[in-house]
């Protein structure tokens, strides 16, 4: 599948509608990031342009607190390919009557798919990342009614990047 002008409107859609609010479970504690869901995505291990977008704007980073922020900020003044950062995604969790939240780092548009990105320091040493994403990745189909199918994950570093499909992935 490839983003159609169907696909990039319904992402605008919800990247406008975001603009006017989230829920109110934004601020507890069921978080994406939390659970580790048992998934063994294939994974796609390279080193890209991420990578060097992170290594170049980490140079510039005074403490580890600014990491997120510096690699965020220069992807999106930088790489034509990002269209949004912090990019809010929820759900209803129907099996713990919770709501459950997150903020996808970097979404961008690439080879025709939806790209989620995860900054991710020490990356290769990452444990949940798989799991997170996939549940921003189903969020964010959920809220924008795209099928997986045009989604890809990726969590990332200055040394690493480790891709995978959603949709060839279930609970």
């Amino acid at each position: 599948m490839r983003c159609t002008g169907a696909i990039l409107y319904k992402l605008k859609t919800y990247l406008h509608s975001i603009t006017k609010g989230t829920p109110d479970y934004f601020g507890n504690d069921k978080r994406c990031s939390q659970p580790e869901a048992k998934i063994q995505p294939q994974l796609k291990r390279q080193y890209n342009l991420a990578c060097k977008m992170s290594n170049f704007s980490l140079k510039a980073v005074r403490n580890n607190r600014e990491r997120h922020t510096y690699v965020e900020d220069f992807m999106i003044i930088n790489d034509s390919t990002t269209i949004a950062v912090e990019v809010p995604v929820w759900f209803w969790d129907k099996k713990n009557d919770s709501g459950i939240s997150g903020h996808i780092d970097i979404l961008q548009i690439r080879k025709g798919l939806v790209f989620i990105l995860d900054y991710k320091p020490g990356a290769e040493r990452e444990k949940k990342a798989a799991s997170q994403l996939m549940l921003y990745a189903r969020a964010l189909s959920y809220r924008t009614s795209i099928s997986l199918k045009n989604f890809r994950c990726a969590w990332f570093d200055e040394s690493d990047y480790f891709e995978f499909e959603p949709s060839t992935i279930y609970f």
